[in-house]
């Protein structure tokens, strides 16, 4: 009889004991859960910084290549008005002589490109 006492006290103490078990074991496995999840969170975060260092880095080049673009244009477009600016200039003094210096100067063009 004290055997069957000893086991009666011993087997809702075994019952304890197996779930204090259980609960440590799942404990670790969402403590493990919960480091995965974090390391998965931080490696998201890396990649996600890393395509945000990209695309801004992108957009820089982009930004400085219309840029040069830009100063390719205006420069383009001042030195059409120079010589625009040129030829009027130079077509006003034409303009501004008699006949005979008109005359002159074409003959001296036409004799300089014989």
């Amino acid at each position: 009889m004290a055997a069957m006492a000893d086991e009666q006290i011993n087997t809702p103490r075994e019952a304890e004991v197996d779930v204090f078990v259980n609960a440590v074991g799942l404990l670790s496995t969402l403590q493990r859960t919960v480091k995965d999840l974090r390391r998965d969170l931080d490696i998201e975060r890396q990649q996600r910084s890393d395509d945000h260092d990209l695309l801004t880095e992108m957009l820089h080049r982009e930004i400085e290549g219309r840029s040069r673009g830009n100063d390719t244009i205006t420069q383009l477009i001042e030195s059409a008005e120079h010589q625009l600016t040129e030829r009027c200039d130079s077509a006003a003094r034409v303009l501004s002589m008699s006949d005979d210096k008109v005359a002159d100067r074409v003959t001296a063009m036409e004799s300089g490109l014989a």
